[in-house]
């Protein structure tokens, strides 16, 4: 039964705020500033405020910043004792 209960979290579609907040280990006040100013894409049934997972996946990566690498490795091969 509680195998279940995991795959069912796993094909999950929609996220409640406070689902998305830990998620992102941000403030449910961060999930709401995003909100309202059209940061990331919701729904809204009653007054109850969703998240797809496809909203999510984009939102994230939209967010994403890329690593520069050869100025890693600059950093790195710079930094080691001998």
């Amino acid at each position: 039964m509680i195998s279940n209960r995991k795959n069912m979290a796993n094909d999950k579609k929609y996220f409640s705020k406070l689902e998305l907040s830990n998620d992102l280990g941000v403030s449910l006040r961060t999930i709401d500033s995003w909100i309202a100013s059209g940061i990331i894409s919701y729904s809204k049934i009653g007054r109850r405020v969703i998240f797809s997972k496809e909203d999510i996946d984009e939102f994230v990566k939209r967010n994403k910043i890329e690593a520069i690498q050869p100025e890693a490795e600059l950093f790195f091969s710079s930094n080691v004792r001998k």
